[in-house]
């Protein structure tokens, strides 16, 4: 006997009756996609912000060192980034260019210990002689791109930097006299 179908769309003749249910195509459904780019941008906003919180950490651990102690540590320190501490010797300041990039060349001192400082960029408006400069970058090894130095160390290293803060406008002045004149005295 052949196999009947009835009418509620249950297959006869079967052992156990399976539901035929609705076989008519449907378009696939966006449930899913819909879901997918909420978490797609939490993921890109939690890797930005994670980004944003190393670069800071990073920034805000950077070693500081007196040039007297950047150059005793050199080696040790190699090529890894920090602050220098330094009072820009008289006389010792060339401005060129690197390419398309402004640059400063000069010898920075600090307890009669001297390193030779290439800075890329526009120095602040307030950086001049025997004014106490913060600069930021690292130890390199071999000839320094301006040639020699007029005041300088001339020992086959110098100083990279790329960011340097002068601080030391009229308030921070008469705020921190002692301050100043101790790093005077010592640069």
């Amino acid at each position: 006997m052949p196999d009947m179908i009835d009418p509620d769309g249950l297959e006869a003749g079967a052992d156990d009756y399976t539901p035929l249910g609705d076989l008519t195509p449907r378009p696939p459904s966006t449930k899913r996609d819909r879901k997918l780019l909420p978490a797609a941008i939490l993921v890109l906003v939690v890797v930005a912000l994670g980004a944003i919180v190393t670069q800071g950490l990073l920034n805000g651990t950077l070693f500081f060192h007196e040039v007297d102690d950047a150059v005793a540590e050199r080696s040790e320190l190699g090529t890894e980034r920090f602050r220098m501490l330094g009072v820009p010797v008289e006389g010792s300041i060339t401005e060129t260019k690197l390419g398309e990039n402004t640059a400063v060349a000069f010898t920075v001192v600090f307890d009669d210990v001297v390193a030779d400082v290439v800075h890329v960029g526009d120095p602040p408006q307030l950086f001049q002689p025997e004014v106490p400069v913060t600069l930021e970058g690292h130890w390199v090894h071999g000839d320094a791109p301006v040639g020699s130095f007029v005041h300088g160390a001339n020992d086959g290293w110098w100083f990279q930097s790329d960011r340097m803060l002068v601080k030391h406008d009229n308030d921070y002045r008469n705020d921190n006299e002692d301050r100043i004149s101790e790093a005077n005295e010592r640069g």
